[in-house]
């Protein structure tokens, strides 16, 4: 306009002027407007290109990070399935490797036993909706449906179409582990997770989770047939309880089942037999960025105004989104994957980590090295000191390992007090192992807790690879079996698996097995050695110590077999008997006191105390006679229940006594904190008194504690008479040692006391 304008003016103020200026005044105006026109649609070119991009980016942004989030839950989802599968076989596990099992199923079948002790277990602890077991012909034998025994029809009308090629699988790999034994038969050598499986299924329109076990004896317990195996099959419904565990396990809202393939994009194919689909899971979704989008649609009217400022706040915004969801999806994957209390990696994790760090070494031909780490005596500092103090051990422990351990190798921690490690990428075995006794060290260094030192060692268990097996499974096991050896040779070591450790663990499973036979053919028997008055004159009880009369290796100690009993339910049975048979024997002699020894497995035994109460009552013996011995071992685990026991005892009228005292760290305070009658003073201490003051003082100072606190005391291990000499001038109570009397048999004893011999007899016909 304002070009029009001075043109007019012109022509009105200079008449005259001649054409060639209003020409070039023209060309000019035109080139103006051109210039103007073509800058004009530049921006408004820019604006639509800046709104369009700006709209884009936002637009792919928020479907980018809804797809990102929709795999994400669809990953959680199945990997919470998975994991229910997964404990569905663990809980399976517990009943099919089982040596009762065996024997009541498989080699002769009991449906009051199955029904009893294992399908209602299984289904009222753990929920399952139907158990099954098949014959070795995969025949049904027994159904158990929803809390009521059912006809075992039910298998091959409802299950076996879907199940039949899995249980065949499963019988097949059985057979593939059968080992012949020499003078043994047959055993399974192979894993439980060889025999078992677990996939979906679809029942009565809806689907389950069907677990498949082949039922093999534990530890070589049972001599098993060359033949296939009979089977579990337990199965438990994706019904609203499942549903929510799977929901939880995920972190998300309103999971539930559709038959059919539903319109929402949040949803799991659930695949069954032959790969046919079954149904579908669904859940709510959890992303908020289509509506983030909605909202943000008045800025991009806007925008169109203010395009830089509109655009720059879209990107900011749309970034921001992005980043909050790629943070979310961190957590969710750091809380699924990651110990709770240490910050590690959980076994999880842990597994899928390490695979791939051993696929790497494959490659590269490099050594690595598997180390099974346990805390010593962690269950003392939770029990002594707290749990706060034990959680704070553990993230202690757990940030050590973090700082020393390199971050191309694997930590994790996998339950408890124990962890694992895997160190990678090395060259030479000295160099791993230099690595784990350094890391040993480092750990345990100065260790403390809320301004706590703890004198904590750990110890562990050592595989290489691919020395000691290529596969993750194999170096567990064998790191496990290294732990437990370093476990055995004292605690705060490192070792190596070798060879040989595989041998003692078979050798302590056919120790384990003779001794069931044992029981079987009353190969144990007992023998007794006196206990006298502190002045020697008079016996006044025994001790009953257990032997083993082997029919090829003889006279066997206890020493040399109850640790391993310990270990296994073998214990009780053991204990029992011992118990049973001294009661009985005891009964001939009517003013002697019975001291029985009594392990940490059979005080922790829940109908240990009923037991005791039977068998007084039904021999008749008093309960004042009766002496039971524990040690510190026993009460030091589970101490309010142990304690809860030991004063059931005290109101049965029965004697408690604490062996060896003195040799653990917290015998006083067990002192105060249970009604002990009497301890024993350990025959360490007695054995050198005579040679050492600090012996013999010590010595002296229990007889003064036993005094002062009115307890009976009785030292053990007296070998010579200077011994005597000295307990009997100090006042000890009761005496017990080769010097009074050797281990003897039930008979030799009974004679003695009737003939009214005193020690000073027993020492000369010793």
């Amino acid at each position: 306009m304002e070009y029009r304008h001075e043109m007019g003016s012109a022509k009105s103020a200079r008449a005259g002027r001649d054409d060639e200026l209003t020409t070039v005044l023209q060309a000019s105006v035109r080139f103006r407007r051109r210039q103007a026109f073509w800058y004009f649609a530049f921006l408004f070119t820019v604006v639509i290109v800046a709104l369009a991009g700006a709209i884009g980016i936002v637009i792919w942004a928020v479907v980018h990070s809804e797809n990102e989030n929709l795999k994400r839950e669809t990953a959680l989802v199945a990997r919470a399935l998975t994991q229910q599968q997964s404990q569905i076989v663990k809980e399976l596990e517990r009943f099919a490797v089982s040596s009762a099992t065996y024997r009541n199923i498989d080699t002769a079948y009991s449906s009051e036993w199955a029904h009893a002790r294992l399908a209602r277990p299984i289904g009222e602890i753990y929920k399952h909706d139907i158990v099954v077991v098949l014959n070795r012909r995969r025949r049904p034998l027994f159904a158990y449906v929803d809390g009521f025994v059912w006809l075992p029809s039910v298998y091959t009308t409802k299950l076996a179409d879907q199940l039949d090629d899995a249980v065949a699988e499963i019988q097949t790999a059985y057979r593939a582990n059968l080992v012949s034994r020499q003078n043994y038969g047959f055993a399974y050598d192979g894993s439980p997770a060889d025999v078992a499986q677990s996939r979906l299924i679809s029942l009565d329109g809806a689907p389950s989770i069907a677990a498949v076990f082949a039922i093999v004896p534990e530890l070589d317990q049972v001599e098993v047939r060359d033949d296939d195996p009979s089977v579990i099959v337990s199965i438990r419904h994706v019904d609203d309880t499942l549903l929510a565990d799977i929901a939880g396990y995920a972190q998300l809202r309103d999971v539930t089942f559709s038959p059919v393939k539903p319109e929402r994009p949040e949803r799991l194919e659930l695949g069954g037999p032959k790969g046919i689909a079954i149904g579908y899971l669904t859940w709510a979704p959890t992303g908020g960025a289509l509506g983030l989008l909605v909202d943000l649609a008045p800025a991009f009217v806007l925008a169109v105004l203010i395009v830089l400022a509109v655009t720059g706040l879209i990107l900011k915004r749309a970034m921001r989104t992005t980043d909050e969801l790629t943070y979310s999806e961190a957590r969710a994957r750091q809380s699924a994957l990651h110990d709770a209390l240490s910050g590690l990696p959980n076994r999880v994790f842990f597994d899928e980590l390490a695979r791939k760090r051993l696929d790497e070494a494959a490659r590269t031909s490099k050594l690595a090295a598997l180390i099974y780490l346990d805390i010593d005596h962690f269950k003392d500092v939770n029990d002594t000191l707290g749990h706060p103090v034990g959680d704070g051990l553990i993230r202690e422990v757990a940030q050590r390992l973090r700082g020393h351990v390199p971050g191309t190798d694997v930590v994790a921690r996998i339950s408890g007090d124990e962890f694992l490690i895997l160190l990678s990428g090395r060259d030479s075995r000295a160099a791993l192992l230099n690595a784990c006794t350094s890391l040993s060290k480092r750990i345990t260094k100065d260790l403390t807790v809320d301004n706590m030192a703890l004198p904590t060692t750990v110890s562990m268990g050592v595989t290489f690879f691919p020395d000691h097996g290529t596969d993750l499974t194999q170096l567990l096991r064998r790191a496990d079996i290294a732990l437990y050896q370093a476990k055995d040779r004292g605690r705060g070591r490192c070792v190596l698996f070798e060879p040989h450790m595989d041998e003692t663990l078979k050798e302590r499973r056919l120790m384990e097995k003779e001794m069931r036979r044992a029981l079987e053919r009353n190969e144990f028997f007992l023998r007794y050695q006196p206990i006298v008055t502190g002045d020697g004159s008079r016996i006044v009880g025994a001790e009953a110590l257990i032997r083993w009369r082997h029919p090829k290796r003889g006279e066997i100690l206890p020493a040399a077999f109850l640790p391993i009993a310990e270990g296994t339910d073998l214990m009780w049975s053991i204990g029992a008997w011992v118990l049973r048979s001294a009661l009985k024997d005891a009964l001939s002699w009517p003013e002697l006191t019975i001291a029985v020894n009594v392990s940490p497995s059979q005080i922790r035994h829940p109908d240990f105390v009923p037991n005791v109460s039977r068998l007084l009552e039904e021999l008749g013996f008093p309960a004042s006679r009766l002496e039971l011995e524990i040690t510190e071992a026993a009460v030091m685990d589970h101490t309010d229940a142990v304690k809860s026991k030991l004063d059931e005892l005290h109101d049965l009228g029965v004697r408690i006594a604490l062996d060896d005292f003195g040799t653990g760290y917290s015998s006083l305070s067990y002192l105060r904190q249970f009604q002990f009658d009497k301890f024993k003073i350990d025959r360490s201490f007695v054995m050198n008194l005579e040679h050492e003051a600090e012996s013999a003082a010590i010595v002296e100072a229990l007889v003064n504690l036993a005094d002062a606190l009115g307890m009976a005391v009785t030292a053990e291990g007296i070998e010579a008479r200077e011994q005597h000499d000295f307990l009997k001038e100090i006042g000890c109570e009761f005496l017990q040692g080769f010097y009074f009397g050797k281990p003897m048999l039930a008979g030799e004893l009974g004679q003695r006391v009737l003939a009214g011999e005193g020690p000073s007899r027993l020492i000369a016909k010793g």
